[in-house]
């Protein structure tokens, strides 16, 4: 047998068998790139959704808040009109009412309705352990 020819058959099978390892090799580091990339991409996406769900729960509370405030504006507006001293119709009377203030504006007649209004309104908020302010700013006129 021609050793030159076993020598090259020999060299061009090194060759063939170093770029296998390379390639394996290549192949290993693509794997942890590409597993590393999933990892910061699953991290992310994990971030992502809690912060989503954070905003919703502000949402959520927000929403309930604004719910509750509809509610109370409704049960004082309710009580000051099946109230005989300050169902007038000489007498004005708006509730505002949010996450932070109860507020009566408009206008009354006596100092007297502007009273009852005021503590028809406390006495409501007290019942329904409102944390809100209030703010009695009716004028008598």
């Amino acid at each position: 047998m021609n050793y030159k020819i076993l020598i090259a058959v020999f060299a061009l099978s090194s060759i063939s068998l170093m770029g296998c390892n390379d390639t394996a090799a290549g192949m290993a580091e693509d794997t942890k790139e590409n597993t590393a990339a999933a990892a910061g991409a699953t991290e992310e996406a994990a971030d992502n959704v809690a912060k989503t769900a954070e905003n919703m729960a502000e949402d959520v509370g927000e929403a309930a808040a604004d719910a509750a405030a509809t509610t109370l504006t409704a049960r004082i507006k309710a009580a000051l009109i099946a109230n005989p001293i300050t169902n007038d119709p000489d007498v004005t009377i708006n509730v505002e009412a949010d996450k932070d203030t109860v507020r009566l504006e408009g206008m009354t007649v006596t100092q007297g309705q502007k009273d009852e209004a005021g503590q028809i309104a406390k006495e409501i908020l007290k019942e329904v352990s409102a944390t809100q302010a209030f703010s009695n700013e009716l004028k008598v006129r």
